[in-house]
């Protein structure tokens, strides 16, 4: 007989399914720290409550497995938080409905999916949501901007003009439409392609290009600490960071633009209006190339010539950042505010 569906009151049991499991919100550890026992979780997939992954991809490799699952137990749920607009947008199969379906052994398979264009578990207040995943990144950043504060702006155009590497880019090499989609009426757009587009197009002199494409290395992701793998590289000797997103989302802002301000490195990005990053870091303390193609944004960042009012905006910037990540109680809040929406959507669907 199949098992009984979850008992009113009782606390959920979750099992983070597939290859991508460990993508979503709660597998990492400072957002589990704040969910407290609100969820359970267990490596047994039969005896979960809920399938959760963090890439609809993990459903469909798992679809077999999946529907003998829910041939023992069909009252247990799927769903897929995907923190990655790239995945969304690119082999996802569509990404602005939440409820989808995958066939497997002769019937359609619901799941939930819950994404930045289709929940608020990304719409940060003041913190992007990737920053709360590692206690790293604030601890980190709040390090290297103090030791920067107080530099006066004559100071820090000096220390760009005699910087040993001119611009630094830091993203796999990637190329071809898939990489390039574009959603107008959404204002989302690939930036993989463009981005590798604008390094190549910035010559040789003092150019910096890591990553998979670039280099024969390792992928980046599988070194012990590829975050601070970039910093140790750059800190310091950098006078631009590219630190364009794999895609421009209004409220998906990545760790990159902060590396740039912690590394003491002028920021290459891509933001129109409405994007929130304007919100932490001010276009006048940036080197945005919206609207522009790579021949062009190559050619920006090339001759982009910093004068006294950009060193003090960014200078401004840096501090502003500085205390940003000194405030335990806005990332504890923000934190929060993550597993609340989680818990919602949680909740409702089971």
């Amino acid at each position: 007989p199949a098992a009984p569906s979850l008992n009113r009151g009782a606390v959920p049991l979750v099992h983070l399914f597939g290859r991508h499991g460990h993508r979503t919100p709660l597998s990492y550890a400072p957002l589990r720290r704040v969910l407290g026992p609100r969820l359970a979780f267990t490596e047994t997939p039969e005896k979960a409550d809920l399938l959760l992954s963090g890439f609809n991809l993990d459903l469909r490799e798992g679809a077999r497995t999946l529907a003998g699952l829910l041939e023992k137990r069909p009252a247990i749920k799927l769903a897929v938080i995907s923190e990655e607009p790239l995945w969304d947008t690119t082999w996802s199969g569509g990404f602005t409905e939440r409820q989808r379906s995958l066939s497997a052994g002769g019937q359609e398979i619901p799941y939930l999916m819950l994404n930045h264009q289709t929940s608020r578990i990304f719409e940060y207040r003041r913190l992007p949501y990737f920053l709360l995943t590692s206690d790293d990144f604030a601890a980190r950043y709040r390090g290297l901007l103090e030791k920067q504060l107080g530099i006066a702006p004559d100071a820090l155009l000096d220390r760009w003009r005699k910087a040993p590497i001119d611009q630094a880019f830091f993203a796999e090499r990637r190329s071809g439409e898939t990489y390039s989609k574009s959603f107008p009426a959404l204002d989302i757009r690939g930036l993989s392609a463009y981005r590798s587009q604008v390094a190549e197009c910035a010559g040789e002199a003092g150019i910096l290009r890591v990553g998979k494409g670039w280099d024969e290395g390792q992928r980046r992701q599988e070194l012990p600490d590829w975050h601070l793998d970039k910093i140790a590289q750059l800190k310091g000797r950098a006078r631009i960071v590219s630190a364009y997103e794999n895609t421009h989302h209004r409220s998906y802002v990545s760790e990159k633009i902060f590396d740039a301000f912690a590394v003491g490195g002028i920021p290459g990005y891509y933001a129109g209006p409405q994007h929130r990053v304007f919100g932490l870091v001010p276009e006048t303390a940036m080197i945005n190339t919206h609207g522009l193609t790579p021949p062009d944004a190559a050619a920006r960042l090339a001759g982009f010539a910093a004068d006294k009012a950009f060193a003090e905006a960014y200078l401004a910037t840096q501090a502003s950042l500085f205390r940003l990540f000194g405030d335990t109680d806005a990332i504890v809040s923000e934190r929060r505010r993550v597993i609340k929406e989680v818990l919602a959507e949680i909740e409702a669907l089971i």
